[in-house]
C-alpha cells in the first residue's frame, strides 16, 4: 500500500514516549513505525473503514421490435408531422 507521508507534531506525555521507545527497541522497529501500527490498529477497531466504491449497476437491455406509429405511405400525414416538429 502506498501512503502519503505527512509530518505532524503530537505532544505525548514523557512516560508514554518512553514506553514507545522501549517497545520499539524490543520489537526492533522505529517509534514512527510503531506509532503508525498502533494507531492503525486502534482506529480500525473503533472507526469502520470507508465503504469501497461500488461498481455501477448493470444496465438491462430490453429489445422490442420498432414499428412506425404512422403509415409512411401516407405522405400528407408524414409531411404534416414533420412541419409540426421543431429541430
Amino acid at each position: 500500500m502506498t501512503t502519503a507521508r505527512i509530518s505532524r507534531s503530537v505532544l505525548l506525555p514523557e512516560d508514554l514516549w518512553n514506553r514507545l521507545e522501549a517497545l520499539g527497541r524490543e520489537e526492533g522497529t522505529s517509534v514512527e513505525q510503531l506509532v503508525n501500527a498502533l494507531l492503525s490498529k486502534a482506529l480500525s477497531s473503533r472507526i469502520p473503514p470507508p465503504p469501497s466504491p461500488q461498481p455501477p449497476p448493470r444496465l438491462k437491455w430490453h429489445a422490442v421490435p420498432m414499428k412506425p406509429r404512422i403509415k409512411l405511405e401516407d405522405g400528407q400525414t408524414l409531411q404534416d408531422l414533420l412541419d409540426q416538429t421543431s429541430f
